[in-house]
């Protein structure tokens, strides 16, 4: 992969000397051109910015662009174009959906001004703002923002390289979050743009459009010249997996399994809740696994490409099977406490062992069923989940339930050994074994699989937020009030080892036993 991160000089101060605009009235642009300074260069250097004009001027309207990309500062201008009010506040978002943490970007913001509107602006607290003393009309608002980290929910910028996601550096106004929204990226017209906005390239760069600030922030993108892409068709919905760095993929192999993998999640539920999708892969030359899940899309970063070809490739197929299921599994069947998101601070919930304990079940089980995982490559998978949860987190003093809620404490560092559980490693073993249970009481009439179309139609399609309570009912209905209670006390809200009962379930499946060995570490029994 060709180098993008920066070598980490500082930024280097400019001195604008010169700016003029002018309106194209026949190019649907406004012109900026700014020259200024430089010191690396000793002369004055032109740049050209290009702001699009918008033809709704009810749209926020967004531009991204940098002066020097190796300095991983992104500039931006933030155009409110009716503003009523005398005074407003903007927040920064603290988190991201995805991962419930605390993660406060505004750490990564520098400046942040009025441009050429009177007015004050004054930081009363980490990430919020108050703006004041303002007159009726536009409003235009610039920032510095600083994009050099890189994973799945972070932003990363470079010479002929944006990876964005808008949470990141976004602010919005919390009264106006439906607003919609028009970004634009000047200066990216030899780029390509992979992502699930809607986007027009223009002579001078790329132009996207957001239904309002959740589309926008629920949308992460890549700008390169170097992407490469394939796509197919699953019920009429064309996905596309789009691949940046130093990674030329088998596709004749990978887009078949890609295809299995996604009619079989389409099979279990009936439907696709979106029109397209994309798969968004970034490979980095150093060992890397992280992904996160968006309404349409899905952000993956992995590395390094020089790995064993089939590591990486299960590696590859693990993680998208993983995200996509999610596009069901919490970006529609969302917990009640989630809808709307407040971006502003925690936002607790006791059912991310659904979330995300369920979807890693299935992630690797649509693999197995599709048959792009042979059973040993299952099993392989499974052997390193049960490792995970029965070598280092079993016995646990706090309850899966509790651990959920906890993901805002400590749920995604090491923390106090044996005091949690993961959400996604057990989470996904008592999905297995509710699975299996299912199967048990209905004699075969009914399985997990039914559990998750009934979230989908009671809680997805209408997009109402389920709570613990109500899965605990659906679960009720297919295996009885008696075992329901003994389930839920048991594994979910109680702390029972779970080791003997893991081997039934196994036993069950058609696995042969785990053993431990004298030092804790687990195996398969054969």
């Amino acid at each position: 992969m060709r180098t993008r991160r920066p070598p980490g000089v500082a930024e280097r101060s400019r001195k604008p000397c010169l700016l003029r605009r002018f309106l194209f009235d026949g190019w649907n642009v406004r012109f900026i051109c700014i020259d200024y300074f430089s010191a690396k260069f000793q002369k004055g250097l032109q740049k050209y910015l290009y702001f699009l004009k918008m033809q709704n001027p009810h749209h926020m309207h967004f531009t991204f662009f940098s002066n020097d990309p190796m300095s991983s500062w992104i500039e931006v201008r933030w155009e409110i174009p009716i503003n009523h009010a005398t005074s407003f506040e903007i927040q920064w978002p603290a988190w991201r959906p995805g991962r419930y943490e605390l993660q406060n970007f505004s750490q990564q913001v520098g400046k942040v001004w009025l441009e050429d509107t009177p007015g004050n602006l004054t930081k009363i607290s980490k990430d919020r703002w108050f703006i004041s003393n303002l007159q009726p009309g536009p409003v235009i608002i610039r920032y510095r923002y600083y994009a050099r980290e890189i994973n799945a929910g972070s932003s990363f910028i470079g010479p002929d390289f944006w990876y964005l996601n808008p949470i990141n550096c976004t602010p919005y106004i919390p009264e106006r979050r439906s607003e919609p929204i028009t970004v634009f990226f000047p200066g990216t017209s030899h780029c390509q743009y992979a992502g699930g906005l809607p986007a027009k390239k223009m002579e001078d760069g790329w132009v996207l459009e957001a239904q309002d600030y959740d589309h926008w922030v629920d949308s992460p993108l890549l700008l390169s010249p170097t992407l490469q892409h394939q796509t197919y068709v699953v019920q009429d919905i064309p996905f596309t997996l789009w691949v940046e760095g130093n990674y030329t993929p088998n596709w004749d192999r990978l887009i078949p399994e890609f295809k299995a993998f996604t009619e079989h999640q389409v099979e279990l539920f009936g439907t696709f809740p979106e029109s397209q999708y994309h798969f968004l892969l970034w490979v980095v030359d150093f060992p890397f696994y992280h992904g996160v899940e968006h309404r349409n899309s899905t952000m993956m970063v992995l590395g390094p490409p020089d790995q064993d070809p089939e590591e990486f490739r299960r590696d590859v197929l693990g993680l998208a099977s993983h995200e996509l299921f999610h596009t069901w599994n919490v970006c529609k069947i969302r917990p009640k406490e989630l809808r709307p998101y407040d971006y502003s601070q925690e936002n607790y919930f006791n059912t991310c062992f659904i979330a995300e304990g369920v979807t890693t079940y299935y992630g690797d089980e649509m693999l197995r069923r599709s048959g792009v995982f042979s059973e040993k490559e299952y099993r392989q998978e499974l052997e390193t989940i049960c490792r995970r949860h029965f070598e280092t987190a079993e016995p646990a003093e706090i309850s899966l339930l509790d651990s959920s809620l906890d993901l805002w404490v400590d749920g995604y560092k090491k923390g106090v050994p044996h005091r949690k559980v993961s959400v996604y490693h057990k989470g996904a073993l008592v999905a297995m074994l509710l699975d299996q249970l299912i199967l048990e009481k209905s004699q075969g009439t009914a399985s997990l699989d039914t559990v998750m179309q009934d979230l989908w139609k009671q809680f997805g399609t209408t997009e109402i937020g389920y709570t613990y309570l109500d899965y605990q009912t659906i679960v009720e209905h297919y295996v009885g009030e008696e075992a329901t209670i003994d389930y839920f006390n048991r594994w979910i809200s109680g702390t029972e080892n779970l080791w003997e009962t893991w081997q039934w379930v196994l036993e069950k499946k058609g696995y042969p036993a785990m053993v431990k060995n004298q030092e804790g570490r687990i195996s398969w029994g054969e």
